[in-house]
């Protein structure tokens, strides 16, 4: 570290950059980058799809010419460009990795290195990246008593790409009231049991008072019946949503906690629902077109839910599955 040769420097409006890349208005004009290209020396891809490209920055210590190796297992690593010239310290330049899955385990992480060798030392950098089957969304919304909603799915494989639709649901709506800060009376509890086969549950509390604040917690009992929890929703406002897919079969219980009431209330109203969708839930027409689309890697495929005969006053949820067990979440209503 005391002779580093190259170094990957950032400073404040690099971070701002990045900051604004995560969504967050920062208020100081500074343009949004992608946080995958944030110029730090580790590179990270969460989920790789087809193939990504990042870019980095390196800064000469010492000059000289380096030359680039990269290897990552079932993955292609790609340097462009692979040699880089420093005259003179302090001297910048700019390279792009290219990463493309060649016989990858999907959903696995895979990490490896890119190594800049020369000025009579070496520049390591780690490597980690995810190949995913496919990139979609997690969750779409409709409207109306009978509709559709169309996205897309981006694959990160060829053939074909079975689509099964599960759903749609509802859950009945359950009326309850909870007052913020009192022991007692500040939080209910519902309990649930999942079954084998589950495909989705949601769990539910939307607030009648729009200015009120509710939060949601949801808790698995395990083999010692101890409540552990699974997952939350607390926002500022009060309407929570927790959606599990493929959740572990078991006893579950839903915490509706208040945490502010509407000004100039002393208590916050609610309804409670808990929806289940299983491998034998299809109802409503629910359908997915194409159902067995032909995959070409890195070609977005458009995907259209739809649906007919619901209930316009009542929130139903439905699951778009892909061959991993992953899912894309329809919302209607």
């Amino acid at each position: 570290m005391f002779d580093p040769g190259l170094v990957y420097n950032s400073g404040p409006k690099d971070w701002l950059q990045f900051i604004e890349g995560l969504g967050v208005d920062t208020g100081t004009g500074v343009r949004p980058k992608d946080p995958i290209d944030y110029n730090t020396a580790a590179i990270a891809i969460g989920k790789l799809v087809a193939s990504q490209t990042v870019t980095r920055t390196v800064t000469a210590v010492t000059p000289g010419l380096y030359r680039a190796t990269a290897s990552i297992p079932g993955v292609r690593v790609r340097v462009s460009p692979s040699i880089l010239y420093f005259s003179r310290p302090g001297e910048k330049r700019s390279f792009k990795v290219t990463f493309t899955p060649t016989s990858p385990a999907f959903d696995k992480g895979a990490t490896g290195f890119l190594t800049w060798r020369g000025g009579h030392t070496t520049v390591r950098s780690p490597l980690a990246v995810v190949p995913t089957l496919l990139d979609a969304p997690e969750s779409v919304s409709g409207t109306g008593t009978s509709g559709s909603v169309s996205f897309q799915i981006k694959p990160g494989t060829n053939g074909p790409l079975p689509l099964k639709a599960y759903g749609l649901a509802t859950g009945p709506a359950v009326n309850g009231s909870v007052q913020p800060g009192d022991e007692e009376n500040g939080e209910d509890d519902y309990a649930a049991t999942v079954h084998p086969g589950t495909k989705l549950v949601r769990f539910q509390a939307t607030s009648a008072d729009p200015a009120a604040d509710l939060d949601l917690y949801v808790f698995r009992f395990d083999d010692e019946e101890n409540a552990v929890l699974v997952d939350q929703s607390a926002t500022g406002s009060g309407d929570e949503t927790v959606t599990l897919l493929n959740p572990a079969a078991g006893d579950y219980v839903a915490a509706v906690v208040g945490f502010a009431n509407a000004p100039g209330t002393t208590t916050t109203d609610y309804v409670y629902r808990s929806t289940t969708v299983t491998d034998t839930t299809h109802a409503f027409g629910f359908t997915v077109s194409p159902a067995n689309p032909t995959a070409t890697s890195g070609t977005p495929i458009t995907v259209t839910a739809s649906w007919s005969g619901v209930d316009p006053r009542s929130p139903y949820v439905g699951l778009i599955e892909y061959p991993d067990h992953t899912g894309t979440v329809v919302n209607v209503n």
